[in-house]
């Protein structure tokens, strides 16, 4: 089987939608509240609302069903990325004060901030959670064990990449090249990297087709980020 030819994007989505929601379900009566606002947040409360890309977890589940042929093994792995991406953009609201996410209001706007920042902690605790049913899936401890050093480079990545957005606009001098590769390169391309470095460690245990995945990863995530920013100059 080849992603390309034989994979069904929206069977893709759908899968890693039902993983998700699998694990953000209610716990109990006391709690309903965050769980309700974290699927609002993801757009899966049930009104239709704005979901994202997710383009993270259908790179990441790409790359495994190339290598391994099918996806649904990969799902918590799928699961897990698109959480940490969302923790991420929870705090993000916050720290730029944007009352408005895919066109409709931010958790903060209506919940405040205390209850936005402890459910975006939320979100990133239960995105390490959803890492754990790749053991109940069968993949060794230490596979998930490198599974989960990984996710958390990343995200020590991404906090760091923001750290420098914030600093250097803070400063409001122009940002040198290098540092704006250094930038996104935490904040962007580390994430999508990851994905799909994720995807593949999963399906193989050949560390120079690990490395080649990573790579691409690395290279699609500063593209991806560059694009992004030229449109928000001069796009339309």
């Amino acid at each position: 089987m080849t992603a390309t030819d034989e994979l069904d994007l929206n069977l893709l989505l759908a899968d890693t939608e039902a993983e998700i929601l699998r694990v953000v379900a209610d716990r109990d009566a006391s709690t309903v509240g965050v769980y309700e606002m974290i699927r609002y947040h993801l757009g899966l409360d049930g009104s239709a609302g704005p979901r994202g890309k997710r383009m993270r977890p259908l790179l990441g589940l790409l790359a495994y069903a190339s290598i391994a042929g099918d996806h649904h093994a990969a799902l918590p792995g799928a699961a897990a990325v698109e959480l940490g991406h969302n923790f991420s953009l929870v705090h993000d609201d916050i720290e730029d004060g944007d009352v408005e996410r895919r066109h409709r209001a931010t958790l903060w706007a209506i919940h405040g901030v205390p209850q936005a920042i402890n459910t975006g902690d939320l979100i990133f605790s239960l995105s390490r959670v959803a890492l754990h049913r790749l053991t109940d899936l069968g993949f060794s401890d230490a596979k998930v064990l490198r599974l989960m050093r990984l996710y958390d480079e990343t995200c020590v990545a991404l906090c760091e990449g923001q750290y420098i957005d914030i600093a250097t606009s803070a400063q409001g001098e122009p940002m040198t090249v290098e540092l704006y590769f250094d930038m996104i390169g935490r904040k962007t391309a580390a994430l999508i990297s990851a994905s799909i470095e994720a995807g593949a460690l999963l399906a193989t245990d050949d560390e120079e087709v690990i490395s080649r995945y990573r790579r691409f990863g690395w290279s699609l995530g500063l593209a991806f980020q560059l694009n992004d920013d030229l449109l928000g100059i001069w796009g339309v």
